[in-house]
């Protein structure tokens, strides 16, 4: 499932906390997953290189965008709200937040803003790595962002961006005239 930006703030602002919120705007800037974002530590995020630290499956380590937009929120909600170090996204017992409350957390976030699509937190995902390749950005890139092994994980996005294939150069407008 994807989502729209549009669909996207509707659910960010239906989050009951600042740390959800910041949870799955970190999962759609930058293409976590869940259990994933909810794992993250102060010290995975590195804003001279503009990337985050993340361990993925298979504890396979790999670095996920942190564009200025992001660490400038993280930063206002670091300043805000002070997580219980080492974790970034904490609850109310300074323990990271858990994915499986994370995940009903959304559901009722996708109930209360009346979506009228079945978005899951792994929705978020989904729609990073379309956007990615609607604005252009190749698939070995997005593979790697996204921590696959193979590249066949990755082009399951292809089917989404139908629009790109509508829009690619046709051959046969680039042959001279008769």
């Amino acid at each position: 499932m994807v989502l729209s930006p549009t669909e996207v703030a509707r659910l960010l602002a239906a989050m009951p906390t600042p740390a959800y919120r910041m949870l799955f705007c970190t999962m759609y800037a930058s293409g976590l997953r869940i259990g994933e974002a909810c794992r993250l530590v102060v010290s995975d995020l590195d804003s001279d290189r503009g990337a985050i630290r993340v361990l993925g499956k298979g504890q396979k380590e790999r670095l996920a965008a942190l564009h200025p937009p992001l660490l400038a929120e993280l930063r206002a909600y670091w300043h805000t709200y002070r997580p219980i170090a080492p974790w970034l996204f904490t609850g109310k017992y300074g323990l990271p937040l858990d994915p499986d409350q994370a995940r009903k957390v959304f559901k009722a976030a996708v109930l209360a803003t009346g979506l009228g699509k079945r978005a899951t937190p792994h929705s978020l995902r989904h729609t990073y790595a379309t956007l990615l390749l609607e604005h252009g950005t190749g698939l070995p890139v997005i593979q790697a962002l996204l921590g696959h092994g193979a590249l066949s994980s990755t082009k399951r996005y292809l089917h989404v961006a139908t629009h790109l294939i509508r829009g690619s150069v046709d051959p046969m407008e680039l042959l001279p005239p008769p």
